[in-house]
């Protein structure tokens, strides 16, 4: 079940969901906006395949205000908002661009 708008505003009050600095404009009929930092990591490419066993990946960390995602390219980017959810509920992050 996707929480509306009032079930954010009343887990957020019961402290089940936890964004420190929220404002009120960022919560949505169904979600809570949050914002991209300038913080990324890219996967170092390999030549081979990368092993579950072997070596961790390694990555290229960027720090800029802006950040172009190629086709097919993976890349784990992080949130301004440091956001703590109980296990009462379960969130997701979904891309939107603007």
């Amino acid at each position: 079940m996707q929480l509306s708008y009032d079930d954010i505003i009343d887990q957020i009050a019961y402290g089940h969901i936890i964004i420190p600095g929220l404002n009120k404009k960022d919560i949505q009929p169904a979600s809570i906006d949050v914002h991209v930092s300038k913080k990324a990591l890219i996967p170092i490419k390999r030549e081979e395949c990368v092993s579950l066993n072997g070596d961790p990946q390694e990555y290229d960390e960027i720090n800029d205000d802006n950040i172009v995602i190629k086709p097919r390219e993976f890349v784990l980017l992080s949130t301004i908002e440091k956001i703590t959810i109980d296990n009462t509920l379960v969130g997701f992050i979904n891309g939107k661009s603007t």
